[in-house]
């Protein structure tokens, strides 16, 4: 009887122990769950792979898509470059090929689009983001502004600190640097169409708002320079770029 009843007590005691293993390697799974599928994670390639958050943690400085609201890039801290091909809802991660800070980034349609950043950074992709490549220039400031306008967003205007302003006619994949009447930061460029461009400044310069501005940059057909007019806000100094007939 004594041994049946050990034997008893022994097989209730492991049936104790399976059962409390069992719990506890549920609720580990429950507090810890499995990483995300290889659709919304994002590694970097080097042996780390983002978990949380998702898809990257990294700061974004910048986001634009394609017309038609598919191709989508978004910049940010430490060269992050990621894109996504189905209107935001899965993103991958692409070689930046440098770990500048990259700032602003513009689409021009669904293959090809320009991404700027610090150290005169800029990168050209015409596959969808799939892969990009440096495009090699003199400048070595730090770029903050990028806009396309004209006919197949062509004509290219980067600008950035100390007045730096680059130009481009061939969709990004050259640039040609411009003289600029200033030397303040230049940090954010827009256009209302491809005759009307406006420039953004953390400064205000009052040396810069006494007389106006000609710049030669990418103009439409029968229009060969610009001519610049100030306003002013609360923040920031704002040029208004308007292209002029001869």
């Amino acid at each position: 009887m004594n041994l049946l009843r050990q034997h008893s007590e022994s097989s209730t005691r492991v049936g104790l122990v399976t059962i409390a293993l069992a719990l506890s390697i549920l609720l580990s799974l429950l507090a810890f769950p499995l990483p995300a599928t290889a659709a919304t994670t994002i590694s970097d390639e080097k042996g780390w792979i983002w978990q949380n958050p998702l898809p990257q943690g990294n700061a974004l400085q910048s986001i634009h898509f394609s017309s038609d609201k598919m191709f989508g890039v978004a910049v940010g801290s430490d060269g992050t470059l990621i894109y996504s091909s189905d209107g935001g809802f899965n993103w991958r991660r692409a070689d930046a090929q440098s770990d500048a800070v990259i700032s602003a980034v513009f689409v021009r349609d669904e293959v090809n689009a320009v991404a700027i950043g610090a150290r005169g950074v800029i990168l050209l992709t015409e596959d969808g983001g799939g892969s990009w490549r440096k495009i090699q220039t003199a400048v070595r400031d730090h770029l903050s502004g990028i806009v396309f306008t004209g006919e197949g967003l062509r004509y290219g205007t980067i600008v950035g600190t100390y007045g730096r302003i680059l130009k481009s006619t061939d969709g990004g994949r050259t640039w040609i640097e411009k003289k600029s009447p200033t030397d303040v930061d230049l940090v954010r460029i827009s256009a209302k169409d491809s005759s009307h461009l406006a420039v953004v400044s953390h400064y205000l310069s009052n040396a810069w708002a006494q007389h106006q501005l000609r710049l030669r940059l990418p103009a439409p057909p029968g229009s060969s320079s610009q001519t610049v007019s100030q306003g002013f806000s609360p923040c920031c100094q704002i040029a208004l770029l308007d292209h002029t007939h001869h």
